[in-house]
This record gives structure tokens, sequence and C-alpha cells, in this order.
């Protein structure tokens, strides 16, 4: 299975835009995508875009999407230990699990792009969500974080993450790749809280 990390699009307005700025990536071309502009300056893909290719109504980002059952009969409760332990030690965060099997051609990072933002709900309450999307069609993964999460999943370990779940995918099913993202998620998000936290205890360098 390939795997692949991805941000959300830009807020419409300035009102909706987070204080601290910065760059995504474009889940067509993964090149920069500056979260104040409306489009990708490298290949023109917009939201917009994504609507054209999806028109129809975004269902809501529940804990685990899975219409075809592809998880078996009592995997979505042994999920949920895992899901309360993550949300324990942060209690913001919101989390997607979709299985899906999207029709031949579809770009699972374009699809789980345009999910992410035309969801239901306000784009304040997206901040702390990541979207994990599961395409059975193409083998693929992608992870999608809300604004407040990019600093922490748009780095290596979360890819190396990704790979690790798509290999349990393979070896040992569903069920137990899921469990084990969970619990990465869980280690990987507090080794970043660390991280920044010792970064804001650490003096500001000297003129």
């Amino acid at each position: 299975m390939s795997t692949s990390l991805q941000a959300p699009a830009p807020p419409k307005s300035p009102s909706q835009r987070p204080s601290s700025g910065g760059s995504a990536l474009c889940p067509r071309c993964s090149g920069p995508f500056d979260r104040r502009s409306a489009t990708c300056p490298s290949c023109q893909f917009s939201l917009a875009t994504a609507r054209q290719a999806f028109p129809f109504a975004a269902p809501p980002l529940d804990f685990v999407v899975d219409p075809a059952r592809f998880l078996p009969e009592g995997a979505i409760e042994e999920l949920q230990a895992p899901y309360h332990a993550l949300q324990a030690r942060f209690p913001q965060l919101a989390l997607t699990l979709a299985l899906l099997k999207l029709a031949p051609g579809t770009s699972p990072r374009e699809f789980a792009f345009w999910w992410f933002n035309d969801a239901p709900g306000g784009s304040e309450e997206r901040q702390w969500h990541l979207l994990l999307l599961v395409d059975a069609q193409s083998g693929t993964l992608c992870l999608t974080p809300g604004y407040a999460l990019e600093s922490a999943v748009l780095s290596r370990p979360w890819a190396e993450s990704l790979s690790t779940t798509a290999a349990t995918v393979v070896s040992q099913g569903l069920s137990e790749a899921l469990r084990t993202f969970l619990t990465d998620a869980r280690t990987l998000l507090d080794a970043h809280w660390l991280q920044t936290r010792a970064e804001q205890a650490s003096p500001p360098d000297q003129p």
C-alpha cells in the first residue's frame, strides 16, 4: 500500500484563518499550498476543483466510516478503548477512520481533501480533527490533519507511522492496523507536545 500526507484547504475568509499562517501540501501535486491562497500555484488545484469532481453532499466525519463493512463484527467496539485513551490524553482531538472503496481512477488524496473541508460543521471544529482514509480500490492510506495539527502531523514520523499501518493491513488485517495507528498517534502527539513544551521553555536567542 502507498501512503501520503495532505492538509486541508485554506479558509475562505480572513476571519477563518488561523493566526500562525504557513503552507500545507497540495493534494494533487504535493507542492506547497499556501493556506492564504485559494489555489495551488503549481497545478492550479483548488477546493472548487474538488467540488466539481465530487458534486454531492459530504457525509459527517464520524469516528468510523465503513459503509462496505470491511471491519469484522465487534471491531469498532474494540477500537473504542485506544481511541478513548488517545482522547484522554488529548481531549481536543477528534478522529475519523474511513474505510472506503472509491471509484477507479479517483484520487484518495483529493477525495479526502474535499471531504474534510466540506463535511458538516465549521472549520473551527475541524482544527483538531484527523481523517485517516483507507482506500481499498487503490490500496492507499492518506492522512488529513486540521490546522492545529499540521505542525505535528506533516512530518517524517507520521509518514513512517502510515507506512507501518499500511504494512500491518497486509500482514495482520485492518482491525490490528487501526489499533496500531491509534497507539502510534498517541505516542507521536506526546512526543510533539514534549518537544514544543521544551522549545517554549528555552530562553530566546540573544541578538
